[in-house]
């Protein structure tokens, strides 16, 4: 009985010095798409918040998370951010290139975007609590955050 208690001891701590990791299963690194959307997928381990290019997404029970992406003409920078319930951090990045006619680019009507950040807005502020560094300032009714 005392060997699992040192194994299961062992094996929180070993999750708490790993801190949050992500294994971004594609794109891969340098990859150039002609379809204008594509798939982010991975697994993220031991982490409590993760975000793509500094908007949160989700992961289901066991840390996979796909989520679509819109790729803009020429090089795109893909940014995951996760961070876990110590406050550890990780990012991965990866550097894709769009050859995209730009008719092909779906466009996003401004209330559309609104809408969005208004539903995801509470669960941000939630996940980055009151110590995060983030400021938010309106500047006629656009909304822009502002990192230290």
């Amino acid at each position: 009985m005392g060997i699992l208690l040192v194994v299961y001891v062992v094996h929180q701590a070993w999750a708490l010095l790993l801190g949050p990791r992500i294994a971004l299963g594609g794109p891969g690194d340098g990859a150039t798409f002609e379809e204008p959307m594509i798939h982010v997928f991975g697994v993220a381990t031991n982490a409590t918040f993760i975000a793509m290019n500094g908007r949160p997404i989700f992961i289901d029970e066991k840390g996979n998370f796909n989520e679509q992406y819109v790729l803009s003409p020429g090089l795109n920078i893909i940014t995951l951010y996760a961070r876990d319930r110590f406050g550890n951090e990780c990012a991965e990045t990866r550097e894709i290139v769009g050859k995209v006619d730009e008719s092909q680019v779906p466009s996003v009507e401004l209330g559309d975007v609104e809408n969005e950040v208004e539903l995801h807005e509470t669960d941000e502020e939630e996940a980055l609590g009151d110590d995060s560094g983030v400021e938010t300032q309106e500047i006629e009714n656009d909304t822009e955050e502002i990192r230290d």
